[in-house]
């Protein structure tokens, strides 16, 4: 085939242009010479009783029998003779897939639709995908070997308005949510990009918040630390990570309702959990006991208590109390933190 001819045939495929004779018309070619709907141009449409002959409507022949009016062709409709004997055309079938970028057409002589994908009608770096195929419209196009209906760290493979997101054995496109880094989400689904995650350390009522999906930690905002896989909604790995929300154990940053917390064995970053109630001074078990900005803290001949967080070397403590350094040093992103006593 010559080059000519191959970008001949391309353009026909695609609905760039018509064969010779035909017209484009509401993104589909028509022969305005003999089609009643396009009669003479793209707005020449004859009247029920009238042929379209030569690009001029024009009456119907007269009949004896439905049979006489029968054009052989099934997608123009059923043709009919009317009691004032005359032919009469049939209603068109209607091809409509509701995708919006897809080529409809009914198709001879079986008069069934046919839908074929168009990448054309989609912007770039996006691709058609028909309703046989899965979520179905234009979809961001994915790398090559992407395992999985789309990709949730590259935010590929979903239609417009959806995001990937983990699910229950494997990545799945969803409507996307609003909520971003940090933000609660409550079991909500977060923007593309993030997960819905549970913070919630002892006893404390569920607490969830959307964490930013990440592959390093410099793909985490604010200095934060890409350090938890996300389970597949059946409790497998799912090979996506997400990043700790960054704070100061001394200076917060937290969410309401959540404290800044030392994570990790040993303690080596910060992420925002849910706290306790028990006050700095009180008595405690476990440092999910006390409050926002506390740890639970053995102290010679006082038992076990929540102890305000400090930098050693930073601010004095309030009430006179000392920045002492702690049995194991706590450092955090080159920061030594101890507690007031």
């Amino acid at each position: 085939m010559s080059s000519a001819r191959g970008l001949l045939l391309a353009l026909l495929l695609s609905g760039c242009i018509c064969e010779p004779g035909g017209l484009a018309c509401g993104g589909q070619c028509v022969d305005p010479s003999s089609d009643p709907d396009h009669c003479g141009g793209c707005f020449g449409r004859c009247y029920s009783s009238e042929l379209c002959i030569n690009g001029y409507c024009a009456p119907g022949p007269q009949c004896e029998t439905d049979a006489d009016c029968d054009d052989g062709r099934v997608c123009n409709g059923v043709e009919r003779c009317s009691s004032a004997r005359q032919c009469v055309r049939g209603t068109p079938v209607r091809c409509d897939d509701g995708i919006g970028c897809t080529r409809d057409e009914c198709l001879e002589p079986s008069g069934t639709c046919q839908s074929v994908p168009d990448d054309a009608l989609c912007d770039a770096g996006s691709s058609c995908v028909g309703a046989s195929e899965g979520p179905s419209g234009c979809r961001s196009t994915c790398p090559a070997g992407t395992p999985g209906v789309c990709d949730p760290m590259l935010q590929c493979g979903c239609s417009s308005g959806e995001g990937c997101y983990v699910g229950v054995a494997s990545a799945e496109c969803v409507p996307a949510g609003d909520a971003t880094h940090g933000e609660p989400c409550g079991g909500t689904v977060c923007a593309p990009g993030h997960h819905c995650m549970s913070v919630t350390h002892g006893p404390a009522s569920p607490v969830e918040i959307c964490r930013q999906n990440c592959e390093l930690d410099a793909d985490c905002p604010d200095g934060g630390r890409c350090e938890y896989e996300v389970a597949t909604a059946a409790g497998g790995a799912s090979g996506t990570f997400v990043c700790s929300v960054s704070c100061d154990l001394a200076a917060g940053g937290c969410p309401a309702g959540m404290g800044c917390q030392p994570l990790g064995s040993p303690r080596e970053f910060a992420d925002c959990t849910t706290v306790g109630t028990t006050a700095a001074g009180g008595t405690c078990v476990l440092t999910t006991d006390c409050r926002a900005g506390s740890l639970c803290v053995n102290v010679p001949e006082g038992g076990a208590r929540c102890l305000s967080f400090c930098r050693i070397g930073g601010a004095r403590c309030s009430g006179g109390l000392s920045c002492r350094a702690l049995a194991d040093p706590l450092i955090i992103d080159d920061v030594e933190y101890g507690v007031c006593f």
